[in-house]
């Protein structure tokens, strides 16, 4: 018993091709698999050791340096954002499933720009506790968006937030 042809099957040249594109993978990227993702959903957050995360928030870009052997580190402003400093804790972390704990702010507490947890599940975000001084609803949820290998972004009403390895 052999199997049917392409004519048969109504399939014209080079129809029965996968254009990985299309189904969000990167056609050079290893299994099948786009870089940066796992069968689950992509890692949000890499954490190879002494790596350095840049946060850019509203366009003001923080450095998240990683504390030796603790989910919790410092944030540290960049350039027009020197003086607002803080804390982040990385909650969760596992493919498609991120949560990061954030004080940001020049305030002594770190929490005047953002005191919330974040929380990546599959492609949607939700944001508890207060960004520039405004409460955020927890039930809101907003997209994330993949801008480039281990480069995600999400928008939440006038903000916004893009993170990225530093290296």
């Amino acid at each position: 018993m052999s199997d049917i042809t392409d004519k048969e099957r109504g399939l014209g040249n080079k129809e029965r091709g996968v254009n990985r594109s299309a189904l969000g993978e990167s056609p050079d990227a290893g299994g099948g698999r786009a870089a940066g993702t796992s069968a689950t959903g992509p890692m949000y957050w890499t954490t190879a050791e002494g790596r350095v995360y840049r946060i850019v928030l509203n366009g003001y870009k923080f450095d998240f340096h990683p504390s030796k052997g603790s989910a919790a580190a410092r944030v540290e402003g960049r350039w027009t954002a020197s003086s607002h400093d803080g804390t982040y804790e990385i909650l969760r972390n596992a493919p498609g499933d991120f949560q990061m704990r954030l004080r940001i702010g020049s305030d002594p507490n770190h929490t005047e720009n953002v005191n919330a947890t974040f929380t990546v599940s599959g492609q949607s975000a939700s944001i508890e506790g207060s960004l520039n001084g405004e409460r955020q609803d927890p039930a809101s949820k907003f997209g994330v968006t993949q801008k480039g290998r281990e480069r995600y972004e999400l928008v939440a009403g006038k903000n916004s937030l893009e993170w990225f390895p530093r290296d």
